[in-house]
């Protein structure tokens, strides 16, 4: 083998976190389907393939490592959440926990100078930054929200102009306050817009959503806008 036993059967549990927390994942997905808010369903749908992923990668590199892989039990999920910030907090633990177990990965394989293996492990070092900075982000815009969370941007629209990159994790809730609200006249009490963070896509989704609305100008729109 080209690395030793004792890694083996680390990153084997390993393979056993990965598919644990792609369950988890699915499982908040579901909850939030079930609540009717889709583009949180859908990105932690996302957020599941890609811990799935991840399981794949270490189970491949065992393989070409020339290991047996061993997966171990895998635990039920919490399917039950009382809030939404409930959820999306779960979600950040098990991935500062996931970071933590990598970071514990890396030690064991420097330990051993098995520098294939801490070559193979810098991947999910930087993915593990990103997954941790953008659940964090994710888990401040729902406390901002409170319990004030529908989706009003549809996933056709979004996918045309770009809202749904694949490599964007981040999403941004807009809210408008009551001043605005009496501006674009009665029936709306509360808008939000998902947007992903990123400048180029930022202004021309904002523009679109809004003027996609019944009852909503140009005027408005840039109005809104300039709450940002």
């Amino acid at each position: 083998m080209l690395t030793s036993q004792k890694v083996i059967d680390a990153i084997n549990e390993q393979i056993g976190y990965e598919f644990t927390a792609s369950l988890q994942y699915y499982a908040i997905a579901a909850h939030f389907a079930a609540e009717a808010l889709s583009q949180l369903s859908q990105h932690f749908f996302r957020q599941a393939e890609e811990e799935k992923g991840h399981a794949l990668r270490f189970i491949k590199y065992v393989v070409d490592a020339g290991g047996r892989v061993v997966i171990p039990a895998i635990n039920a999920p919490e399917s039950k959440f009382k809030t939404a910030r409930d959820a999306v907090k779960l979600s950040l633990e098990q991935e500062i926990h996931v970071t933590n177990q990598i970071n514990g990965l890396v030690e064991l394989a420097r330990n051993a100078n098995d520098y294939i293996t801490i070559n193979f492990l810098q991947w999910f070092l930087t993915e593990q930054l990103e997954e941790v900075s953008s659940m964090d982000h994710l888990l401040k815009i729902i406390e901002r929200a409170g319990d004030d969370l529908a989706d009003v941007s549809d996933d056709d629209g979004a996918e045309r102009g770009g809202l749904l990159h694949d490599g964007a994790r981040l999403l941004r809730l807009f809210v408008v306050d009551e001043d605005d609200l009496r501006r674009i006249g009665a029936g709306l009490r509360r808008l939000q817009l998902v947007v992903l963070l990123r400048a180029r896509f930022l202004r021309p989704a904002i523009d679109e959503a809004l003027m996609a609305l019944p009852g909503v100008s140009l005027a408005h729109s840039t109005l809104l806008r300039r709450k940002q």
